[in-house]
């Protein structure tokens, strides 16, 4: 993702090579890795939804929605920036509460990041661009994932 940001901020691309490759990098988190939406927990309060074979597609909408989601708020100055830290110390608080260290440190390593960044704005004209928000955006959605549906979850 953060290779096609690079391109996309040097030349521009179109929006099927980013969503292609949008596939491309979700397919192997999901096939490589096994990190996919399996289960939506107690959403309505009539038990589980366990989505079975459904987890794969909803797994690629709801990671290119993350992606897209925070591609489109950069254009403000900060806005990316401040959401994508208030979900990065929520992950961690989270992760540390259910003992997914692995989870909980990507999170803080991001956290710091983004804090580092958030410093550096001046005057309405930095922004991540696409390398940086596509690369944001992937991370978030993958580490939410890892959360929720990761052995720590529980």
């Amino acid at each position: 993702m953060l290779l096609l940001g690079i391109v996309d901020d040097i030349w521009g691309t179109e929006w099927k090579l980013k969503l292609t490759v949008s596939i491309i990098a979700t397919s192997i988190i999901i096939f490589g890795a096994g990190i996919w939406i399996k289960n939506l927990g107690d959403l309505f309060g009539s038990g589980e939804i366990h989505l079975g074979l459904w987890g794969i597609p909803f797994t690629y909408f709801a990671v290119f929605g993350i992606i897209n989601a925070i591609n489109l708020i950069d254009g403000l100055n900060g806005l990316a920036c401040g959401v994508s830290s208030i979900a990065f110390l929520s992950i961690a608080v989270f992760a540390s509460m259910s003992g997914n260290e692995i989870v909980f440190y990507l999170s803080l390593v991001n956290l710091g990041r983004h804090s580092a960044f958030q410093i550096q704005l001046s005057e309405g004209k930095d922004i991540h661009g696409d390398s940086g928000s596509l690369f944001l955006g992937f991370s978030l959605a993958i580490l939410a994932i890892l959360l929720t549906q990761g052995d720590g979850s529980r």
